[in-house]
Parts: C-alpha cells; structure tokens; sequence
C-alpha cells in the first residue's frame, strides 16, 4: 500500500452527525482498541497559526492503526459507528435522518490517508531560481495564450500554489506562506525539490504581479500526504485562484517496491471539504489532468468543482503524456476541462517549457495547470476585483476557449478547448 500513509487512517462527517461525533469521543478517550487519535484538521491548522474556513461543515480527524491492519480497522469502525447511530436514529425524526445520509458527501467516511504525486518530474537540487531558464517554446505558448502587450494591473488578485515550495531566491508574499510538511518550520517554504519553483515562474510570467501565496504540501520526492493537501484547502477563503499539480496515487503507475498498481482514487474526503467550501463561493481551483495518457481525468482534476488541465504541444496537439477524459467524478460531462499548453515527451519532436540545464527539460500537465492559473487570474483582474463572481468567470473561460486550431479536437481530449487571456 505505497500509495497511502502506512497505519494511518482519515475519519470525515458532517458537523451535525451527532453519532460521528460520539464515536470521536471514544476514540480520543482510548475506548476502541488500537485506534489512537491523532489530531483534527483544526488541530493542524492552529498549529500552522491559520484558520479553518468557517463555511465548511465538516469534520475531519487523524487517527492511527497497527500498521498493515488499516483496511481492517476501517470495516471495524464502521461498525462501531452504525451501533452509535442506531442509538441517535431511534431519537431523531426517521424522515430527516434518512434524508440527510442519503447524500453522500454527509455519510460518515473512513478512509487511508492517501499520498498524492506531482504531476511533472522535477528533480533539482538546492534549487535557485536563477537556475532555471524558460525555452524558446514558452515564448510560442505565451502567443498560443493571446498574451495582450501589456498586462492588467492584477495585483489584487491572490493566489495559493501548494506545491513543493518555492526557491529562496524569489521572495513572494512571504508572510502568508506555509509549510505543512513540517509544521515546526511553519514559515520556511524553501523548495527541496524544484517543481513549485517552476509553476510560480509560469504564474507570474502570465500574471506579473499577481499576489502569490506558497503552501508547501509537497516533500523532496515529491510526495503529498491527502492531511497536508487538506489542511491547506481548509484554509484558501481569502485567495481567488489556488493551484494544484497533484494527483492522488503513485508517480509511476506501478510501485516498484511493492508491485502493486496504482490509480488514481476518488476521496470522499477531498470531495466533502470541497463541495461544502466552494458552494459558498470561494476561490477558483485549478488541477492537472495527470500524466499517465489514460483516458481519464485523474483526481482531483476529475471532481467537477475543479478545473482539469490537460497538456497540448506547440503545433495544437494533446501530448502523449497527457490524461483525457468527458467525464467528472459522477459520469456527467466535465464542466471545466480545458488544454493549455505544457510541452512533448515525444522521440520525434520533444519540446518543453524550459528546465534547470540543458539535462533537465520539463513538460507536463503540472505546467500546463501553471499557465491555466495565469489566465484564471487575468480573467479576475479584467471583471474587477469587487464585481468577482466565481461561477460568471468560469463562464466567461468556456465562452472564450478556443477549438478550431485543436488538432482533431474533441469535448473528451480537449473539454473546452484551448483557454485563452
């Protein structure tokens, strides 16, 4: 089980589950066998010196399991949970009660706490940003874009990449960057991996200006525990745009340490403390589509709440590497999907963003996420800070996209099409 933290376990209900709550109790007061609580999400934010977004209506708590025993334990406290509810159903008004666990992100959720991959390999060490050079591609990309010649002043627009950090040598927003990889470091995003470093250099290269904020949720290898991504998604009220080039589930798609394949999972977690943030508004998040070329969107670029990002080339086509797919995470067609431009992986013909020497060139659907951020943030700036509307700029993208000079364009490899300034 590569793809998850090994003995541990994420529980997520509804605020008003009275059942839920006192099987949490239990839990904290050492009444169920081999189940120790960890902390709950308020816990870890306060620790970050952030604040949760008052508008979720969810709990969620970290609880630890006898290693190897984590899908065990997750039947296991779903029966301790049903005897609870038995016990608060009889009080309750039947109707209600059915009503309300008939949806599904309020049913109470046990789950892993999965790991999330970077969705473009980056492997530099003690990164700089001064040693990372764009190529001549990025100047054909920026004009793929409809970069105007001169930008909007969109200084007020926020936005939050969670990635890997971002180098010392650039030095954004610095007060409200966190690291939730090592909270005892709160303040310290240095990037020990190189991918964050890249997609904030795309963001303000199509957003001068911009706002940014860094949430570091992402180690040296890479890696993003689902906690971490959720502890930092508790916390974006205040941003306009957030940027997330992870995806859930390995790297590579089969483990070499333990064999075993790995896909992309759908966390009803994830879903939950999203569906209950953005239905109040909230910012808009931009995701990438993953880069295994499947035929399918990987999450969380596949929850239709998010906008999925899939790669093209210089020459308009979807590149090889690049995930596709119609459908979000319920089979209904994808209301957010669109291409933007993150290089080639191709023998014949590669081509990429740029990279940190001639050895190490990037592409990826990571980068094409960056670009898509930018625009996002210009499209803000140009409706005006104080008339923002989430759901009117998502409107404004899929009127503007472009799809006649898409390579055999098609709603399930392009969405949308080709998102434009």
């Amino acid at each position: 089980m590569c793809d998850t933290v090994a003995g541990e376990l994420i529980i997520s209900f509804a605020k008003e589950d009275e059942a839920a709550l006192a099987l949490i109790e239990d839990i904290r007061a050492e009444k169920i066998g081999h189940v120790a609580y960890i902390e709950s999400l308020e816990d870890k934010v306060r620790r970050m010196e952030l604040i949760a977004d008052p508008v979720i209506d969810h709990e969620f708590h970290r609880v630890r399991v006898p290693y190897g025993q984590e899908q065990w334990k997750v039947t296991y406290l779903q029966f301790f949970y049903k005897t609870k509810m038995l016990g608060f159903g009889a009080e309750t008004d039947v109707d209600r009660f059915l009503e309300f666990h008939s949806y599904s992100v309020n049913q109470f959720n046990v789950g892993p706490n999965y790991l999330l991959s970077l969705a473009s390999k980056v492997s530099a060490s003690d990164v700089r940003s001064t040693d990372f050079s764009f190529s001549a591609c990025h100047e054909e990309y920026k004009k793929m874009l409809g970069m105007p010649s001169k930008a909007p002043d969109i200084r007020r627009v926020s936005i939050i990449v969670m990635d890997t950090g971002i180098a010392d040598d650039l030095n954004p927003n610095r007060s409200g960057n966190r690291n939730f990889v090592d909270p005892a470091r709160s303040g310290i995003v240095t990037d020990d991996h190189g991918h964050g470093t890249v997609i904030a250099r795309i963001i303000e290269e199509i957003a001068p200006g911009v706002s940014l904020t860094i949430y570091k949720v992402a180690d040296a290898d890479g890696r993003a525990s689902e906690w971490d991504l959720l502890a930092a998604l508790s916390t974006f009220s205040s941003a306009h745009v957030v940027n997330i080039s992870l995806a859930y589930g390995l790297e590579d798609r089969k483990c070499k340490t333990c064999g075993r394949e790995s896909h992309s999972s759908r966390s009803l977690a994830f879903e939950s403390l999203i569906t209950s943030s953005i239905k109040q508004g909230g910012p808009i998040l931009v995701s990438a589509a993953g880069n295994l070329g499947d035929n399918c969107l990987a999450y969380p670029a596949r929850f239709a709440q998010l906008i999925a990002v899939g790669s093209i080339n210089s020459h308009y086509a979807l590149s090889p590497f690049s995930n596709y797919g119609a459908e979000d995470q319920e089979g209904k067609a994808h209301e957010n999907h669109y291409v933007l431009p993150g290089g080639d992986n191709s023998y014949a013909a590669p081509e990429s963003i740029g990279g940190y020497g001639k050895k190490d060139q990037q592409w990826g659907t990571s980068f094409a996420t960056a670009y898509a951020t930018g625009i996002v943030a210009n499209r803000i700036a140009n409706a005006g800070i104080t008339t923002y509307d989430r759901e009117a700029t998502l409107g404004l993208l899929r009127n503007s996209a472009l799809t006649k000079s898409l390579q055999n364009y098609s709603i399930e490899k392009h969405g949308y099409g080709l998102m434009q300034i």
